[in-house]
């Protein structure tokens, strides 16, 4: 059932403007759905592997030493931690 059917059922009046309006705002929700699946299904299918993840980390380590300044910061009376280049790489995994 369209949106200007289900409001002329209820006997409730709208706009072509606000029809258009909602009608494009369901079909972007069906859109935004539709990505959501396919990125679950993909994900159920492909999981990450943390060692896998943490081997590539640390193989990239090796081959850059200089980069592994920017994997972990430190502050002073506030403490230390991963940064985003380390998200980042993990992503990648």
């Amino acid at each position: 059932m369209t949106l200007k059917a289900c409001l002329q059922k209820k006997n409730q009046t709208a706009s072509e403007e606000t029809f258009q309006q909602l009608e494009t705002v369901v079909a972007e929700g069906a859109i935004y759905k539709a990505e959501n699946e396919s990125m679950a299904m993909m994900a159920k299918q492909t999981p990450r592997d943390p060692q896998k993840c943490l081997d590539k980390m640390l193989n990239e380590i090796e081959r850059n030493p200089e980069a592994a300044e920017y994997y972990m910061y430190k502050i002073p009376n506030r403490g230390q931690g991963l940064t985003i280049r380390a998200a980042e790489t993990m992503a990648r995994c």
